[in-house]
């Protein structure tokens, strides 16, 4: 990583230049629950529109989220902390929410909003056939990047921004090579993959490959799997959005 910084921005680094992003392990579920039957709706996300105000955040959670009991545990734990009382509220009754927990789990590795919903689908149908459909993913990831446990967020959204690529730099698409070119170069010379031109977050660094497939219903993986046999020009730019448990 040093050494490409170097040859990227033609100055000198070492390794103290490289920050390494840690998260914390889960801790154990105490009594964890698993939430009402009732489904979120599309139209109940527009309850959350405010997660400041502690009155919101109770009476969705009242609803959809967590049992009565644990509600008045969460007020009482909350109500000498009236600033960060919110966060604080919906990190209590998340942290025991065994839904919530899984989603901690999958979010491990980042995943986009459409892998957690059906994540979730396929855990729903584990436990009765029960179904939650992407509005209440989205009402999940919504309380969760509110929720504070200790004063630490539970999970974390990033939004990958690419204002340019990196001019020049061509990667090997095979994930067994990964060579790295510092020019255009369609074919790898040492695999025969395709190679795409590379992209880099300008908020956390991380790394994409940039293509755009003629039909934008069909996986790019099915592109990238091919052998490259004729030149084509491929274009950069775009936002890519993902989550990740902290």
């Amino acid at each position: 990583m040093v050494r490409f910084a170097r040859e990227l921005f033609g100055e000198a680094f070492d390794s103290s230049s490289v920050h390494i992003e840690r998260y914390e392990k889960l801790l154990s579920q105490e009594s964890p629950y698993l939430p009402p039957l009732q489904a979120i709706e599309e139209s109940d996300l527009g309850k959350l529109r405010d997660l400041s105000d502690l009155n919101v955040v109770h009476d969705f959670c009242r609803q959809h989220v967590a049992p009565g009991d644990l509600m008045l545990q969460a007020m009482e734990a909350v109500k000498k902390n009236a600033p960060e009382a919110p966060a604080e509220f919906l990190g209590f009754i998340l942290s025991h929410n065994a839904l919530f927990r899984s989603i901690e789990e999958f979010l491990a590795t980042p995943r986009s909003l459409e892998e957690v919903t059906q994540y979730l689908k396929r855990w729903f149908a584990r436990w009765g056939g029960r179904d939650l459909f992407a509005a209440g993913s989205e009402a999940y990831l919504l309380l969760g990047v509110k929720a504070r446990l200790r004063g630490q967020p539970l999970i974390r959204p990033k939004v990958h921004i690419f204002w340019r690529g990196l001019q020049g730099f061509y990667r090997c698409t095979n994930p067994h090579c990964g060579r790295l070119y510092t020019e255009y170069v369609d074919v790898c010379g040492v695999c025969h993959a395709r190679c795409l031109p590379v992209e880099v977050c300008q908020n956390c660094g991380q790394d994409f490959y940039r293509a755009y497939p003629d039909d934008p219903e069909v996986s790019l993986d099915l592109f990238v799997q091919k052998r490259k046999t004729k030149r084509k020009k491929t274009e950069v730019g775009g936002a890519v959005t993902s989550w990740k448990s902290s």
